[in-house]
């Protein structure tokens, strides 16, 4: 990387082996001990925790904060993990409805505000080209990624961290291309309300959180809908009368989501299924409608027009 800082010794970082000098951050090219990629709650959360520790880092966003709650996402998208899961590091939910369900773009709101009030160093509208990263890097390395700006310019980090969750791109099966052209195709990513779609029954393929309140977004226009379910796990929302988040809080499960399981003869970390989605009631408010305690389902979806028949 050219210039080394006075008194290290000189070397040529990005060639490849049989160095024995560490990476060393050039003093012309703008430098922060860790890179954080996407400013969502996984982005701010990290960037909220190094602070706490005394770490600095900068966080990259190509839109703005929340960007994919507040601006990509349908209409009226909730958070189906409940409001006792929308907390930061430093502030918990203080709201009067534990175990209702924020709206996505309520989120997005709470997000901006915690990143201000944190003083949370992010650059919104700022993309991110490519990363590199040497294979060969090693822990007394200062410099062990490069990120490359869209605009140009380059950021050397010692860590880098990729908070752009799992869905930060549409994924379309193979096999959508051979369904009629007849057929309208529209990934969730796209979907903005009912109106968005033609006339006629509507199948949603996938039953995770989108897909659920997706489905029952459409029931509620009297559209008939087909609810294709995969094989994903499950949890009942609600068990003994209080919400499953209530007990997790209870027992202080709720700070470990990841499992460890087997899969095919071996140990690997297995990340189960959230609860079923959060909906809204004739009331207005907030409510699981899709399971009973007991895990049965409340409400059934039928290829036909009308409200949904009550489940036997």
């Amino acid at each position: 990387m050219g210039r080394a800082r006075p008194g290290a010794p000189t070397t040529a970082p990005w060639t490849a082996l049989g160095r024995t000098a560490p990476l060393l951050r050039r003093p012309e090219v703008e430098y922060t001990e860790t890179v954080i990629i996407g400013a969502g709650q996984q982005g701010c959360g990290v960037a909220a925790s190094l602070q706490e520790l005394g770490r600095e880092s900068v966080v990259l966003e190509r839109g703005e904060i929340g960007q994919a709650w507040g601006r990509e996402r349908w209409d009226s998208p909730l958070v189906g993990s409940g409001n006792r899961s929308v907390r930061f590091p430093g502030w918990e939910y203080d709201g009067d409805d534990p175990d209702g369900f924020t709206p996505g773009r309520e989120l997005a709101r709470h997000l901006r505000r915690y990143a201000e009030e944190r003083n949370l160093r992010i650059r919104q509208h700022t993309a991110v080209r490519e990363v590199e990263c040497p294979p060969y890097a090693s822990d007394r390395d200062e410099v062990r990624c490069r990120t490359h700006l869209s605009d140009g310019g380059s950021i050397e980090s010692r860590n880098l961290v990729v908070a752009v969750g799992g869905y930060a791109a549409p994924r379309v099966p193979a096999l959508a291309a051979d369904i009629d052209p007849a057929v309208t195709q529209m990934h969730s990513h796209h979907y903005r309300n009912s109106e968005s779609l033609p006339d006629g029954a509507v199948l949603v393929v996938g039953a995770g959180i989108s897909g659920q309140q997706i489905a029952d977004e459409l029931v509620d226009a009297w559209r008939g809908v087909f609810l294709s379910v995969g094989r994903h796990g499950a949890w009942p929302r609600h068990y003994r009368g209080r919400s499953l988040h209530e007990w997790m809080s209870v027992f202080s499960l709720d700070e470990e989501y990841v499992k460890v399981g087997t899969s095919g003869g071996g140990t690997a970390e297995v990340l189960p299924g959230l609860p079923v989605a959060a909906v809204k009631d004739g009331s207005g408010r907030s409510q699981p409608r899709h399971t009973r305690r007991d895990g049965s389902r409340s409400r059934r979806f039928r290829a036909r027009g009308g409200r949904p028949d009550p489940a036997p």
